[in-house]
């Protein structure tokens, strides 16, 4: 009885480790959800459909929204491709604590752990943040990205 009461415990042991990886993995949970639903055109947001260029829009999400164009079609502007992330920083959670994009490009700094962001995939490149920005969806659409929880 003692050796089955040990194999039990080893295995609840196993599932409670198996809990807290699985939990430990993604960090975006924890970036307070935020209703997300707004558009720019990019017709009168043309800067925005330059590959590489990158948009705050403070008023969104949380820590605000960064928006970045990663490619650009021009013959057909619905198979361009954007990214979008909560500016919020997954290391200084607050929103007053907003990664904001340097230059306009594909690199975004916290200003207040200084870890920077690259926003081609929403990684850390540098500081103490490991974890990658909350990502949002982003879709084209008769030339306007439309970004959405």
């Amino acid at each position: 009885m003692r050796i089955i009461l040990s194999l039990k415990n080893i295995f609840y042991l196993f599932v409670f480790l198996a809990f807290i990886l699985v939990s430990c993995e993604d960090r975006e949970e924890y970036i307070p959800y935020v209703e997300v639903s707004f558009s720019v055109d990019l017709n009168i947001n043309n800067n925005l459909a330059t590959p590489g260029y990158s948009m705050l829009y403070p008023g969104e999400g949380f820590g605000g929204v960064i928006v970045y164009c990663e490619y650009y079609d021009y013959v057909t502007p619905d198979k361009s491709i954007f990214k979008a992330y909560d500016a919020a920083c997954t290391l200084e959670v607050k929103d007053s604590c907003s990664v904001a994009n340097t230059s306009n490009s594909f690199y975004g700094e916290c200003p207040c752990c200084h870890s920077q962001y690259e926003f081609t995939n929403g990684q850390p490149v540098e500081g103490d943040a490991v974890y990658s920005l909350k990502r949002y969806k982003a879709t084209v659409i008769s030339n306007k990205v439309y970004v959405r929880n």
